[in-house]
């Protein structure tokens, strides 16, 4: 016999449970079990959706979903469509629902792999994870319940603060700093080199990039995205901001707190980005 069904495995919350999870009102029986969530186009029986903006709303007399998060104002038309769930903030709602039914990833034991290479001038923090082939330089310093996984890099005189995760094969240069809560995802490099040149006698002489790279609290930085170093002072990410994968952030720039920085966007040396 196998241990534990796929069907065990399934979350399953009642309408009301779910209302009661997000602060919603429930339109409609409160009792149907739901077992999961999907767009409202692709929802099937006994998952939940929802609808956010009305260019979708022509799909409520179609979807097969049980039950759908709306906004506080909106007006039913067809009295046989799915359970509603009226909260203020529909794609908040589903934020959360989300999160009712996702499954927590795997969290690594603490420790040390017994391949990783750590200076014996580093400092470790409490509870920290750090994997296969992992190499921390020395004087850097490694805060509380960090999770760094297979293959990740940190230089020397790296400060990365607590509770920090840093996917496989992240590479954090010399003398950079990450704030609390920060996620690196996968190939993402900060701390590189910025591109500065001075032409003299017909070759190119590279500018020695001297400066650093400080990353703020609960920033998330995308797969294979770049941070380079400042060329003197710091190349600055504040606080919040959320970058996609494969972006480009040269030299001297800052980021204000609370920015979104879409795929493949290049931000050119020394540029200023606001707030938000």
């Amino acid at each position: 016999m196998k241990g534990g069904s796929e069907e065990a495995r399934v979350r399953r919350y009642r309408v009301s449970e779910i209302a009661a999870n997000i602060g919603g009102q429930v339109d409609g029986s409160p009792d149907p079990f739901i077992s999961g969530v999907a767009g409202i186009r692709e929802a099937e029986p006994g998952q939940i959706s929802f609808l956010a903006h009305p260019r979708y709303a022509t799909y409520v007399s179609t979807t097969k979903a049980h039950a759908l998060i709306v906004g506080l104002d909106h007006v039913s038309e067809h009295a046989a469509g799915p359970v509603l769930i009226r909260v203020a903030d529909p794609y908040v709602g589903f934020l959360q629902t989300l999160h009712l039914y996702g499954a927590e990833r795997p969290k690594p034991v603490a420790g040390i792999h017994p391949t990783a290479v750590i200076h014996p001038t580093a400092v470790l923090g409490q509870g920290v994870s750090i994997g296969a082939h992992v190499v921390v330089e020395a004087g850097a310093r490694i805060g509380a319940r960090v999770i760094l996984l297979p293959g990740v890099y940190i230089g020397a005189d790296c400060d990365i603060d607590d509770d920090c995760c840093l996917y496989p094969n992240v590479v954090v240069r010399e003398a950079s700093k990450l704030g609390h809560r920060v996620i690196v995802h996968s190939g993402a490099v900060i701390g590189a080199d910025g591109f500065g040149y001075v032409k003299a006698g017909g070759i190119h002489l590279k500018v020695p990039q001297l400066g650093t790279v400080h990353v703020e609290d609960d920033v998330e930085i995308g797969a294979n995205t770049t941070i380079d170093r400042a060329t003197t002072g710091v190349t600055r990410i504040g606080a919040g901001v959320k970058i996609d994968n494969l972006v480009q952030i040269a030299h001297n720039v800052t980021i204000g707190a609370n920015s979104i920085v879409c795929a493949q966007v290049g931000v050119s040396g020394s540029t200023q980005v606001g707030n938000d």
